[in-house]
């Protein structure tokens, strides 16, 4: 689980990634989905006020962290998998697929 501000980040199943807040007393606690069902093995990322979210499909979801949820951007490799958790250095993300190691920087 991965905290950031006033939100946990929380795999409850494969489905859904709900924001919860830490206050769990509160019943107003929206459903916040992906884009569509995703099988996910690694885990999510935090950089940048950013959530990354690599899915076994061979899209890497970006999503705004905060206390507003929003899919930034969906972006698609082509016949790739990713089952490795991404990893940021040096202002780059790099991702491991079943075949291959990215690099993204700007």
């Amino acid at each position: 689980m991965e905290r950031h501000e006033k939100r946990d980040v929380a795999r409850a199943d494969p489905r859904p990634w709900p924001l919860v807040p830490r206050d769990l007393g509160k019943e107003d606690i929206p459903d916040q989905r992906l884009p569509r069902p995703y099988n996910i093995k690694a885990s999510p990322v935090g950089a940048g006020g950013k959530l990354y979210i690599a899915t076994e499909q061979g899209d890497v979801v970006v999503v705004r962290m905060g206390e507003t949820y929003e899919v930034l951007a969906t972006n698609t490799l082509t016949d790739q998998s990713f089952i490795a958790t991404p990893a940021v250095a040096g202002g780059s993300l790099y991702l491991r697929s079943r075949e291959a190691l990215y690099c993204i920087r700007q």
